[in-house]
């Protein structure tokens, strides 16, 4: 029987040899991203398992982009004040790269009969760390 950890070391597999794989600038995570991290990093971590005929299951991967350091000129005192803001660009291009590929994945059928797809996404803010991520749901199933 497949596990939830199993889903998602397929998951991991699958997104390590894709154009996100090799697109973002830092590595890719079960469960928790290093302390301290201030590159692209993904981290999957399982949400659901429901164990039947059919293991399914639900697996966010988030994709953690760090902000970019901006000047913003106040229009009134002519002030420029430093800020962090979301990079949207990148985080734009990384969720079309995530989409395009991840949309229906399935394995082989025989060794690894599996089938994954992308269900939802989101852009969440990590006051904590000064960065976005990316909320990737990934709904699976796999014939036990």
């Amino acid at each position: 029987m497949i596990t939830a950890l199993d889903a998602v070391d397929t998951l991991a597999e699958i997104i390590k040899d894709s154009p996100l794989g090799t697109e973002i600038t830092g590595g890719i995570y079960k469960l928790n991203r290093p302390d301290n991290s201030q590159v692209e990093d993904v981290v999957l971590i399982p949400i659901t398992q429901i164990d039947e005929v059919w293991s399914e299951g639900v697996i966010n991967a988030n994709i953690h982009v760090s902000d970019i350091n901006v000047v913003i000129k106040d229009k009134l005192t002519g002030l420029n004040y430093p800020q962090n803001q979301p990079n949207y660009k990148r985080l734009k291009q990384l969720l079309t790269i995530a989409k395009d590929e991840f949309e229906y994945v399935t394995g082989d059928g025989i060794t690894n009969p599996y089938q994954m797809y992308l269900q939802a996404h989101n852009i969440i803010q990590d006051q904590a760390s000064k960065s976005w991520f990316l909320n990737l749901r990934f709904s699976y199933q796999n014939y036990k």
